[in-house]
């Protein structure tokens, strides 16, 4: 029973997380959709997801059959169910055991099936997957020196890569194809015998082979046209989607600018707007999200609420025995009504001593099933300096050592339509100003940035908190979206507006095109060196094993 408990945790978290990025990718690219379309743009492609299936079946091109792939699906489900056992029979060796064969010997054996199917030189899939599991072993080297680790983390890493690995092999025939190729149009490269009367034509051996262009055919999972020729596709992998607006690519000639119904034959402020709608959907359907979710729910009012909502394990309110569903009532005699009321309480229970710094021991006064007890709780004092909050919530601009207790309380939650029109329309200012204040402070990072763990792990606390909590999660994500893609960094849609804008502040002049290939590049290392910053965060995250604690909009307090 809590194997299956377990299994349907994941592919519910799964799904949600699925459906979200699904549905906040479609709104960003309508953006682009429907403005390009007001312009006079012609979309080819309107796509949500990314890559298809091959369809084109190259099982007849072949010396020997394949082996079923209902093999590979079997091992697969029982490498799956020795991970799974692990919590029911407590062994670790079954997860280490499940997780080796599902990083190691399955890819590789997909690999080398693609090897056959694409009629590639023998040992491309060994050194597709090398290079795979090398890249693996990297970002673990980058994030943990191989310190810290646990066999459930090595194989998972080496997992997540060869994952990575198998996908760009299995899309090989259309990552090479040229930029003006439809969507889903590749091409592999077979030898196939002569026929027998052009051998005899040509006096060739019986051995003789010639080299044969095979087109191959990748296609949606599903797909619609509509009258004016746009694909509308469903596609395989949650990995983004895109607006394919015709005449995109530059050219050397500049040809791209006589497209009929292009992208470049429309004026620069049109293309400019045309690539702001897509961030500006992003961010304005978060908004929408978040309204709804404070309407329904309401907005927290950190100033009141006394009820304890979390408790910090190991910290001194934990050690006194405070438990979540007391309500404290006072702090050394003082009444309280709220957290923030609490921390100011707090903050300097602790005196400096030529000795060094000693806690004073604080009275707390809560009731807990109805009856009032007061306990004396310790707290401990930061090592660093903190900024000091006033009863507002809000910083003073004075840092200094506070005591803490480790808890943090159940704000009461306001319904009303007018705060909630405001808290949402103010969520993108606040997120802005967190991105600020974080990249005043790099030394944050590890605190911040994450990539495919943290998003899972973020997955899994909104659906344990149910429809409320992915709604704020799918807001949050599409607001970051919107954001994140304003960045003036090629290939981003920022970094394409502003070469629209150089260009009109040019009176129409466009920038070179080397200059242009530049700034892409640039951009693309950028967003590439990011993302593995990310994964690396993860990954020393894990192998560290923090403790932390999450929220929507503006984090609230959990260590006091």
């Amino acid at each position: 029973m809590e194997l299956l408990q377990s299994l349907w945790g994941i592919i519910l978290t799964a799904g949600a997380l699925l459906l979200v990025l699904t549905v906040l990718v479609a709104v960003h690219e309508l953006g682009h959709f429907l403005f390009a379309r007001l312009f006079g743009m012609e979309v080819d492609t309107f796509a949500v997801m990314m890559g298809g299936v091959r369809k084109t079946d190259l099982r007849p091109y072949l010396a020997q059959p394949l082996a079923s792939p209902w093999w590979i699906a079997l091992c697969t489900l029982g490498a799956i169910s020795l991970v799974m056992l692990r919590g029911p029979l407590n062994l670790w060796q079954l997860e280490t055991v499940g997780l080796f064969i599902l990083a190691v010997p399955l890819p590789y054996w997909v690999a080398t099936r693609l090897e056959r199917l694409y009629h590639l030189p023998f040992g491309t899939a060994l050194k597709f997957m090398g290079q795979s599991w090398i890249g693996g072993m990297l970002i673990l080297a980058l994030a943990t020196g191989f310190r810290g680790m646990t066999p459930g983390l090595f194989f998972g890493v080496l997992l997540g890569s060869a994952i990575v690995g198998v996908l760009l092999l299995y899309y090989r025939p259309v990552l090479s194809k040229e930029e003006d190729t439809p969507m889903g149009h590749g091409q592999i490269q077979l030898l196939e015998p002569v026929p027998e009367d052009e051998r005899t034509a040509l006096g060739a051996s019986d051995s003789y082979t010639r080299e044969r262009t095979l087109p191959v055919l990748f296609r949606p999972l599903m797909a619609v046209k509509d009258k004016r020729g746009t694909e509308f596709a469903f596609l395989l992998l949650p990995l983004g989607g895109f607006a394919a607006i015709r005449g995109m690519h530059v050219k050397e000639d500049g040809s791209e600018t006589k497209v009929v119904g292009g992208f470049y034959s429309r004026p620069a402020w049109q293309r400019l707007i045309t690539l702001f709608a897509g961030p500006f959907f992003s961010v304005a359907f978060g908004v929408l999200l978040l309204f709804g979710y404070f309407a329904a729910v309401g907005v927290p009012d950190l100033k009141r609420g006394t009820k304890v909502d979390v408790v910090v394990k190991g910290d001194p309110a934990d050690k006194a025995g405070i438990k979540p569903g007391d309500e404290i009532t006072e702090i050394n005699g003082k009444k309280i009504t709220g957290f923030f009321q609490m921390v100011s309480l707090l903050r300097d229970q602790f005196e400096e001593t030529p000795d060094g710094i000693k806690p004073k021991p604080t009275q707390v006064g809560i009731i807990r099933d109805g009856q009032a007890q007061t306990i004396t709780v310790t707290p401990k004092v930061t090592p660093d300096l903190q900024p000091v909050i006033d009863l507002e919530g809000e910083p003073t601009g004075v840092m200094r050592k506070q005591a803490r207790i480790g808890l943090s309380l159940q704000p009461v939650m306001v319904r009303s339509i007018g705060t909630a029109f405001v808290r949402a329309c103010a969520a993108p200012i606040m997120m802005l100003k967190l991105i600020g204040d974080r990249l005043k402070k790099p030394e944050t990072a590890t605190e911040v940035i994450g990539g495919p763990i943290s998003m899972a792990q973020q997955s899994q606390m909104a659906v344990n908190q149910g429809w409320e909590g992915i709604l704020q999660m799918a807001a949050i994500l599409s607001i970051m979206l919107g954001i994140m893609n304003l960045l003036p960094i090629p290939p981003l849609d920022g970094g394409q507006m502003l070469v629209a804008f150089a260009e009109m502040m040019r009176k129409g002049t466009r920038l070179s095109l080397t200059l242009q290939h530049t700034l892409t590049m640039l951009g693309l290392a950028f967003v590439v060196g990011l993302t593995l910053l990310a994964v690396v965060m993860d990954v020393q995250r894990q192998a560290s094993k923090p403790g932390t604690k999450t929220s929507a909009v503006k984090d609230p307090p959990t260590a006091e």
